[in-house]
């Protein structure tokens, strides 16, 4: 487990044929993030977009 700016990162041991991927959490939010790097650029777009950046 690992804590950003109060996101939650964790995974799951087995979760049978799922792409590499974490799951994040924060407050009432919780998402899926695949871990490539076509995604990565996706969620940093979204985080700066949302003001999230720096909380």
């Amino acid at each position: 487990i690992l804590m950003i700016l109060g996101w939650r990162l964790f995974f799951y041991a087995n979760e049978r044929n799922e792409p590499a991927h974490i799951h994040c959490s924060k407050a009432n939010c919780e998402c899926k993030y695949l871990l490539d790097s076509e995604n990565y650029v996706r969620l940093i777009a979204i985080i700066c977009h949302k003001g999230i950046k720096g909380k």
